[in-house]
Parts: structure tokens; sequence; C-alpha cells
């Protein structure tokens, strides 16, 4: 009965092109988004991809970049579905209401 044997040469290690390193998203960056979301409210009409156009035109006043709108819109149902599970009152857009989002207050305006 004959085996195989099978070894796997490797060359030398060829590099593409590279990616630029992904974006940290920061608190201050969540403060922003909030602040620009209660803002922006008109451009969310729920209307079909009305919100990731909306996504977008922030990413792009920031000038953020290697994030893409779809993730943003996620970021954002997260962060609603964080605090109004926790309790903390988002009937009105105050500024008055985020203290346990790292030391800030600005949870009200998730609306």
């Amino acid at each position: 009965m004959a085996t195989c044997s099978v070894t796997m040469e490797t060359g030398p290690v060829v590099s593409g092109p590279t990616t630029p390193p992904a974006y940290r998203w920061t608190d201050e960056d969540t403060r922003k988004l909030i602040l620009w979301r209660s803002r922006n409210s008109q451009l969310f009409t729920g209307r079909r991809n009305a919100s990731t156009d909306a996504y977008s035109v922030f990413l792009a006043e920031r000038g953020i970049k290697g994030v893409e709108a779809k993730a943003l819109k996620k970021r954002w149902e997260n962060l609603v579905a964080k605090y109004k599970i926790s309790g903390i009152n988002t009937d009105v857009c105050g500024m008055d209401c985020m203290k346990s989002w790292s030391g800030t207050t600005h949870a009200n305006a998730i609306c």
C-alpha cells in the first residue's frame, strides 16, 4: 500500500497593499454622534435607506474613515437599546441624564 505525503513549500512573503488601521471610536465621537443625531432628526424619515444615508453624512462631516454607515447605524441602535433598558429617561431631548455613560450628560439626546 502506497502512502502519500504532502509538503508545503513556503516562498517569500509578498505583502499586498496595506490596509489602514481600523478607526478607534472614542467617547467624544459617541457624544458628538448623540448630539448630531438629535439635531438632525429630520434626516431620519423612516424611508428606505434614509438612516444609512444620514449616517454617511455624519461620517463625511466628521471626516471619519474606515467606518461604514451601516456600522454606525448599528452603534446607534445599540446605544438606544442600552439606555432605554437601563432606565434613563429618554422622553426629552435634554442633556442632563447621561451620568452613567463615561461621566457625560447626553443620554437624553437619544430619542
